[in-house]
């Protein structure tokens, strides 16, 4: 399968992000991220230029600065395109993200590791109980890999993260959620589950399998990387 790019922008206080995924056998793999806070428009061209192939691949990115995007265009990037969102299209993207078995990332992709390990649901300050919303903070390399798998995403009217939980939930043999997902033991949550990796290990997220189990494959294998 050719690679997967995505890119979120930001600027002032919040990082513009690209990077470079694959897919195989249901695991997703980070190969590469290029981040930057404060980059100036005229300076994302050599900021993407990071990534490999970015130049000539079709990469899609956050629909909310078509401005940029066709600025992008112009220098060097003409398969940049705007990403299609919907209704829900987030929390079907998280669902997606950890409908993978697991997710290598690269060691050199610090942000994607830090990320993963700090992106969290809100808790109710009353009950201090989980709910299904997520937090907008941690989350701009994720968010990039959101609009990069855009095209492999299943639509759920923003049912998809619940989803995700019935079918956990069915396959251990406990009751679906009705509202909210189940709360574990520890909060916040980190969504895809990470811990952090060996500097010379690629970074193994455990998505799939036990709802809360996490686990770190050292010394992994994994092509291209």
């Amino acid at each position: 399968m050719s690679a997967l790019y995505g890119v979120d922008y930001g600027y002032s206080q919040d990082p513009s992000v690209m990077v470079k995924l694959w897919t195989h056998e249901r695991v997703l793999y980070v190969e590469y991220e290029s981040y930057a806070i404060g980059c100036d428009i005229d300076q994302l061209p050599r900021l993407f230029d990071r990534v490999p192939g970015a130049r000539e691949a079709i990469v899609r990115a956050d629909s909310a600065r078509p401005e940029t995007t066709s600025f992008l265009q112009q220098h060097g990037y003409p398969g940049m395109r705007s990403c299609e969102k919907w209704s829900g299209s987030v929390e079907d993207g998280c669902a997606h993200l950890r409908s993978y078995e697991a997710i290598v990332i690269h060691p050199r992709c610090e942000h994607a590791i830090q990320e993963a390990r700090l992106w969290s649901y809100k808790t109710d300050a009353r009950t201090g109980e989980i709910t299904p919303q997520l937090i907008d903070r941690h989350n701009h390399v994720w968010d990039a890999a959101r609009y990069a798998c855009g095209p492999l995403i299943k639509r759920a009217g923003g049912a998809g993260l619940l989803a995700w939980y019935a079918e956990q939930l069915a396959g251990s043999g406990a009751p679906a959620p009705s509202v909210e997902p189940p709360t574990p033991t520890n909060a916040p949550i980190d969504l895809l589950h990470a811990e952090q990796a060996p500097a010379a290990h690629p970074q193994t997220i455990q998505t799939g399998g036990t709802l809360w189990h996490r686990a770190l494959r050292e010394g992994a294998a994994v092509k291209d990387l």
